[in-house]
């Protein structure tokens, strides 16, 4: 693949990545669809061979440390230990598919 069109997808995908880290910074959510097109983006690049999935980490981790003065998972240790993931909207909320009444333990008789 032409050098041009890495350079031109770093720029288009760096853009795209500075978007969600500004909404992130913001303390928003962003969209579903902005998330799944940002990985279509990057899932497409890697398919047509376009860049290698080592160096588009690297670069991802190299701009998020621009951005956020610290590492993904330094990050990611920081937010946790203070229970910024607890507030997130996007938190796991496996322990609620269950229905209330289930999990309260109320049986329901039926006659």
């Amino acid at each position: 693949m032409s050098t041009e069109l890495r350079k031109r997808f770093l720029d288009q995908f760096k853009q795209r990545l500075m978007s969600v880290y500004r909404q992130s910074e913001q303390k928003l959510t962003p969209s579903k669809r902005e998330r799944f097109q940002l990985e279509g983006y990057m899932d497409a690049a890697l398919e047509i061979g376009l860049i290698e999935k080592e160096v588009l980490q690297a670069f991802i981790h190299q701009i998020h440390l621009d951005f956020f003065g610290q590492s993904i998972q330094e990050r990611h240790d920081v937010r946790k230990s203070r229970g910024d993931y607890l507030k997130e909207p996007n938190s796991d909320y496996k322990t609620f598919e269950t229905p209330t009444w289930i999990r309260e333990g109320v049986e329901i008789k039926i006659s």
